[in-house]
């Protein structure tokens, strides 16, 4: 989500090479970007440090959701939370593709808007 697109390929394949299951990546996309949604569509248009600590967002992670709330808009972010439940879906069998083809196409996509 920072744009670094060398290093989201690079992190992407050694996540693929070391087994990682692609639900437990899809399951961090999705707390992210439930995250974005909910700030995103509130009434209140403020993010604070508060507010994010009770959407359990800390850290580095903290400057990209306040990025992603710039430079995101809520098509997009409404686009990516419909991705992730796809890929959710795929992950689990419950709809046929290749869970690590759509991670790739999804992380490569939010990437290229943040490059």
């Amino acid at each position: 989500m920072s744009g670094q697109i060398k290093k989201t390929a690079q992190a992407l394949s050694y996540f693929e090479e070391e087994g990682i299951e692609p639900l437990m990546l899809n399951g961090m996309f999705s707390w992210v970007f439930t995250a974005i949604s909910k700030l995103k569509f509130s009434s209140d248009g403020s993010v604070t440090n508060s507010k994010l600590i009770e959407l359990r967002i800390f850290g580095t992670t903290q400057e990209l959701v306040k990025t992603s709330l710039t430079r995101l808009s809520s098509k997009q972010v409404e686009a990516s939370l419909i991705k992730i439940k796809e890929i959710d879906l795929i992950c689990k069998g419950l709809r046929i593709g290749d869970p690590w083809l759509e991670i790739n196409r999804f992380v490569f996509g939010i990437s290229r808007l943040f490059n």
